[in-house]
């Protein structure tokens, strides 16, 4: 196995990481487009 701690941990791992990129480019967006 490539995941010693197991898909479902790396899942949720993955979709905190796309998540916390999701609002970071849309507060930047948001921010850079209110200027």
């Amino acid at each position: 196995m490539l995941f010693p701690f197991g898909l479902e941990n790396y899942a949720s791992a993955m979709c905190e990481v796309v998540a916390g990129c999701v609002i970071a480019v849309t507060w930047f967006f948001m921010t850079g487009t209110t200027r």
